[in-house]
């Protein structure tokens, strides 16, 4: 396993919960663009159209706190494409407002990839069982299910220019 891949038996316990769950998911083993392990998990049936969102599960490497089994676990979501176009000022402003209230992590634009991207952070470990970090986790992503749950439509929409971002506030009783 390695000295830094302590946190392996947490993603393996998680892969295990989410297939015992029928919840679709892979563990991704190091390589050239990555050298660490993931676990990449889609959750469907998000918002009012009902979309999958796959949720990249990981170990921030190289932290000191590694050493003693101390790991922070990166969430990682690209939410939602911008179908080829520019964040607008009113994506911006709504992005920020949605930011001061979410309860973990936050949206942002890769502007590169054209992507609405979403990020938590949590912390597990390796000294306490998987299974129970495993359902730490998954608590976690419970909570960033629901987040998308309440906004991926109302950001879609003003990436679409539907609605600007005082109609999103309403939508989304963001005052």
């Amino acid at each position: 396993m390695g000295p830094n891949s302590d946190y392996l038996p947490i993603l393996q316990a998680l892969h295990r919960l989410y297939q015992d769950a029928t919840i679709p998911n892979r563990l991704v083993a190091p390589d050239e663009a990555a050298a660490y392990w993931s676990l990449i998990a889609a959750f469907g049936d998000i918002g009012e159209a009902g979309r999958t969102i796959e949720v990249e599960i990981n170990v921030l490497p190289g932290l000191s706190s590694a050493a003693e089994g101390i790991h922070i676990v990166q969430l990682f979501v690209p939410s939602l494409s911008l179908e080829g176009r520019s964040a607008s000022m009113e994506l911006l402003r709504f992005i920020n407002r949605i930011n001061l209230n979410l309860p973990i992590g936050s949206f942002f634009i890769v502007e590169d990839a054209g992507t609405i991207c979403f990020k938590a952070n949590c912390i597990v470990d390796a000294n306490q069982p998987a299974d129970w970090n495993a359902g730490y986790i998954d608590r976690n992503n419970g909570l960033l299910i629901y987040v998308h749950d309440l906004f991926l439509d109302a950001l879609e929409a003003v990436v679409s220019d539907e609605l600007s971002f005082e109609d999103a506030m309403q939508r989304t009783s963001l005052l």
